[in-house]
């Protein structure tokens, strides 16, 4: 029996087993990774001041990966009419989204008064503000980090 014979032997296969994946790494994370769902629940003003108000915008992240995923930040910029942007931030703050299931995500916005203008003559001539929200989240998963970006358009009844 040659130990030296067979120690090369076994390292040569572990060389190849590891060579396997990792030259389909790429591939392989784009079979395991399944981008969340991202839906606008709700948007409530919260109050309003000299400078303008503050709008409360809820999101629905729904994970259908069979692991857990946690925001490590988002970006975001909410439009009226499709063009008038009125508000825009970033958040920091790390939730958790368990894997198959959702999580709201409520965004804190600043809105100029311009802004809440072009908002108010959306719901006095038809009782909906027509919206776009746009930005991404960072998500930090097993497999890395991956942008999600967040493209929502439709109309919203805001809610006081």
């Amino acid at each position: 029996m040659n130990v030296d014979r067979d120690v090369r032997t076994l390292r040569f296969l572990a060389a190849v087993l590891l060579a396997i994946p990792l030259g389909g790494c790429r591939d392989l994370s784009q079979r395991l990774w399944r981008q969340p769902r991202i839906a606008l629940r709700a948007v409530r003003l919260s109050g309003v001041g000299l400078d303008g108000g503050t709008l409360h915008v809820s999101l629905l992240v729904h994970n259908s990966n069979f692991y857990s995923l946690n925001t490590a930040g988002m970006r975001y910029s909410l439009l009226v009419r499709d063009s008038v942007p009125i508000a825009e931030g970033s958040d920091s703050t790390h939730r958790h989204v368990p894997a198959h299931d959702s999580v709201v995500v409520e965004l804190p916005l600043h809105v100029t008064w311009r802004g809440l203008s072009s908002a108010g003559q959306d719901i006095v001539s038809n009782g909906l503000v027509s919206y776009r929200l746009i930005g991404d989240i960072t998500l930090d998963t097993p497999i890395g980090k991956h942008d999600v970006p967040i493209s929502q358009a439709g109309r919203f009844a805001p809610i006081r």
